[in-house]
């Protein structure tokens, strides 16, 4: 399922709607795409596909989780050494 994305109300002071949504857009798309397939993904992981950075997959994710973008739901679990991996939740799908 394709979804619409608008990034006209952004939080952060350095936020410029034009220069950014279709940045910030794309990042968005892509790594729910990622995300889609019900697997645990590192952000290294997710970088690696996808060549944003770390921070800007973390913030996305954050995004994901927010009602404007869909209020999905995100799991995270602890690896080792303040390594975490995320899964999205496919639709109905129960907690683990």
């Amino acid at each position: 399922m394709l979804m619409k994305i608008e990034y006209t109300r952004r939080e952060g002071v350095d936020i410029v709607t034009k220069r950014d949504s279709p940045r910030l857009e794309a990042q968005m798309i892509q790594i729910k795409a990622i995300m889609d397939d019900g697997r645990w993904h590192t952000l290294g992981e997710i970088e690696q596909l996808t060549g944003h950075p770390q921070a800007s997959i973390s913030a996305q994710i954050r995004h994901l989780r927010k009602l404007k973008f869909g209020s999905h739901i995100i799991d995270r679990r602890y690896l080792s050494d303040g390594l975490y991996e995320y899964r999205l939740r496919k639709d109905g799908e129960l907690g683990i």
